[in-house]
């Protein structure tokens, strides 16, 4: 085997090992929604499928954010697929799971729990 096929197949090892490692998670269930700005109301939402909650997690009310739960036993998939149909809905996403690798040096961030 020669040297370039070598760090080929280990460069290539690396990239498969980080790329389940760093995979994006999400929770099950649960998409976030951002509608466009049309004038929807929350309730609208609603018509689109029977969830179970529906949360603002906009940090403005012009941002028109949502965290939207479906029923039990509905896949993250299927609510993909039901809201990226909606014409009111400018784009929506899995409620993707974030992980901190280091704390910050700031000696009062234990103090914020």
């Amino acid at each position: 085997m020669s040297f370039k096929q070598l760090i080929t197949i280990c460069g290539l090892s690396t990239l498969l090992l980080f790329s389940f490692t760093f995979a994006q998670q999400y929770a099950e269930g649960e998409v976030i929604v951002k509608y466009k700005e049309t004038g929807m109301q929350t309730f609208s939402l609603m018509e689109v499928s029977n969830t179970m909650s529906i949360q603002n997690i906009s940090a403005t009310p012009e941002e028109r954010i949502f965290l939207i739960q479906g029923k039990k036993g509905e896949t993250t998939q299927e609510l993909l697929d039901l809201y990226a149909q909606h014409p009111h809905i400018e784009y929506v996403q899995p409620n993707y799971k974030y992980n901190v690798f280091f704390s910050p040096n700031d000696p009062y961030y234990g103090n914020l729990r």
